[in-house]
């Protein structure tokens, strides 16, 4: 596995995370990028955007990156192991993500969902609160 290398923005923005990771680091749960890394090239050359993994999942689905996409280790693994070299990649812009999910919000957890998905959450837990429950014991009757 090649040296994953930290970039000069994340060494820029936050060196007293990142400045120790310059020289590069095997992937792996200490990496900042994770298990693997996706570097995505356009025209040949190097955009510094990157889909990889993260030693932080909780970081996974909030607006706290440098642009990249962060996936849990065992899912970048799968797609790094899924995906050759040359695959063409669409990253959508905040204008295609409007149009394909609507407007977005951010949650108080940091998370950014489309909005419809915490309406849909809040009324199916209003459903749930006035439903009898679908199991009422886990025991089987002698």
């Amino acid at each position: 596995m090649a040296k994953l290398d930290a970039t000069q923005n994340m060494i820029r923005t936050e060196p007293e995370l990142y400045a120790q990771f310059a020289g590069g680091l095997p992937g792996g749960v200490d990496n900042p990028l994770g298990s693997r890394a996706l570097y995505l090239y356009r025209g040949g050359r190097d955009t510094y955007y990157r889909i990889h993994g993260t030693m932080d999942p909780s970081s996974i689905g909030k607006a706290t990156s440098a642009g990249c996409i962060r996936l849990f280790n065992q899912d970048i693994m799968d797609l790094f192991d899924e995906t050759g070299n040359g695959t063409r990649v669409t990253v959508r812009s905040q204008a295609d993500s409007l149009r394909y999910e609507g407007p977005l919000i951010e949650t108080p957890e940091g998370y950014v969902i489309p909005a419809r998905e915490q309406a849909q959450a809040t009324a199916a837990a209003a459903t749930s609160a006035t439903q009898e429950p679908l199991v009422e014991s886990a025991v089987p009757a002698r």
